[in-house]
């Protein structure tokens, strides 16, 4: 247990030795504050990307979805996986061009600019915070069972929640998204390497990868067919994933942030090309590790908990110790982001935009900070004491968050999108997801879709029919995202700075 302890602490004590130098590279200004004054490079892009994403579905609910339901999920994984080279191509490119153009900083900005409306930004404002604020709560909770399941009580599940939050606190006040985005990329690595070795390790336990693989045909042949021992994967379901995934990806606020915070498009390109291969070596060697874990384990009542108990049950403490730093990483790089694109966003959007237009550069480093300090604190009260509604927010959010796809569609590809057309869709794509997840509309109403789908599909008739109902938007605002400096290829084929 002393093993397990030790790795933990010294993981909690790099993150903050990181921070404070980030600190010290640091300027007083927002953009530098929020966005590490758009300076961050190919490698930190790349891995910060894919660790800020992956959050505890990398190792508890990856693993215990392929325990529980079978392989047959992870073809359609990897095809979303593949398609978000697509997201960077389409629109990462273009969000890069218009916040450098613009001067954004918050993605609520780029909407409220682009549609001449506080309205639009009010809304997207309101549905990013409803969205993400239950996942800053949930990480904490993640780690709290998790810590206190690898330390077998030793650490409370109160006590590893809050030490989770303040470590989390004391990083990004210091760091801001220059320390975050460095974080981000050593939790990344550890996040690549634990997930690597976890396979190799488990693999080790029944036999070797080749043993192993005749054991899961013979054993288990249910689990290797595409729809699973239960049936659950009808490919209105695989649609489904494939879709939301893909559009959830493209509008994710704290991936926004990282859009906007790349040295040059050039930067994003390195992201563009590693994305498949970096996911699959971060997603594919805990799904088959949970395979084979069913063939040690084979009765878990908790799928879910399937990695931690290998790490914990057949593993040295050692390994369980970094395998607990993991999570660690996984859970708080997704959170650390989150924290600061809210923060920036009740910053520059409230405070700047409705307290105090005339906030100095270094008043709103300081007010992203105290909102760090109250949304984190909020999260972990949240955590100590979840309401039932937490979690029917939480899955709600990753099929709600997709709903702004046509809207962020629309602001680089189709003049004649309105103000009052992006608001209508947005809120008008939001019911059935909402509505759905909270009991009102029966699940079976879709059939086996998830209720993202006909979400998209209101949200997109909504915003081209009532767009043509409505006057245009003002002409010079639309040309200036046509412009030829909006151009991706151009952008790409222009050398760095």
């Amino acid at each position: 247990m002393a093993t397990i302890l030790s790795i933990i602490f010294v993981y909690f004590d790099v993150l903050l030795i990181i921070g404070y130098l980030a600190q010290r590279q640091g300027r007083k200004t927002a953009e530098d504050y929020f966005l590490a004054n758009r300076s961050i490079g190919s490698l930190v892009m790349t891995v910060s990307v894919f660790s800020t994403l992956f959050s505890a579905f990398t190792f508890i609910a990856l693993p215990g979805l392929v325990y529980k339901t079978g392989f047959g999920f992870i073809p359609g994984l990897a095809i979303s996986n593949f398609l978000f080279p697509v997201v960077i191509f389409l629109v990462g490119y273009k969000i890069w061009l218009a916040g450098k153009k613009f001067g954004f900083i918050t993605p609520t900005e780029l909407f409220k600019h682009r549609f001449n409306s506080p309205g639009v930004e009010l809304v997207v404002f309101v549905v990013m915070v409803l969205l993400v604020m239950p996942y800053i709560s949930i990480q904490p909770m993640g780690g709290g069972y998790v810590l206190g399941a690898i330390t077998q009580g030793a650490i409370p599940y109160a006590a590893a929640a809050g030490i989770i939050t303040l470590v989390m606190i004391v990083y990004s006040v210091m760091g801001g998204f220059r320390g975050i985005a460095w974080i981000d990329t050593f939790q990344g690595i550890i996040m690549l390497l634990v997930s690597i070795a976890t396979l190799v390790a488990v693999a080790s336990l029944v036999g070797g990868f080749g043993p192993g693989t005749e054991r899961l045909v013979k054993e288990l042949p249910a689990h290797l067919t595409p729809a699973g021992p239960i049936g659950l994967w009808t490919w209105p379901l695989y649609f489904s994933w494939i879709v939301f995934i893909f559009f959830n990806f493209m509008f994710q606020p704290q991936i926004f942030a990282r859009y906007y915070s790349g040295r040059s498009p050039r930067t994003l390109a390195w992201t563009l090309a590693m994305w498949p291969l970096m996911a699959g070596f971060m997603l594919l060697p805990p799904a088959v590790a949970a395979l084979y874990g069913r063939l040690l384990v084979p009765d878990l009542a908790s799928a879910d908990q399937i990695i931690p108990i290998l790490w914990t049950k057949f593993l040295p403490a050692w390994f369980a110790g970094f395998g607990a730093a993991a999570v660690l990483s996984a859970l708080m790089s997704t959170a650390a982001g989150q924290l600061m694109v809210l923060s920036s966003m009740w910053t520059r959007d409230i405070y700047v935009g409705y307290l105090d237009r005339k906030a100095s550069q270094a008043r709103q480093v300081w007010v992203g900070r105290i909102a760090i300090v109250v949304l984190a604190v909020f999260g972990y009260a949240i955590a100590l004491h979840p309401p039932a509604l937490m979690g029917l927010l939480a899955g709600a959010a990753f099929s709600g968050i997709a709903i702004l796809a046509p809207a962020g569609f629309a602001v680089f590809y189709w003049r004649r999108a309105t103000a009052p057309a992006v608001i209508i869709s947005i809120v008008g794509g939001e019911i059935p997801v909402f509505f759905t997840y909270f009991g009102v509309i029966p699940k079976p109403t879709w059939g086996t879709f998830d209720a993202s789908i006909p979400g998209l599909i209101i949200a997109a008739v909504l915003l081209v029919v009532v767009s043509y109902l409505t006057a245009p938007p003002p002409k010079d605002v639309v040309d200036a995202y046509m412009a030829p400096d909006m151009d991706i290829f151009k952008a790409i084929r222009k050398p760095s700075a």
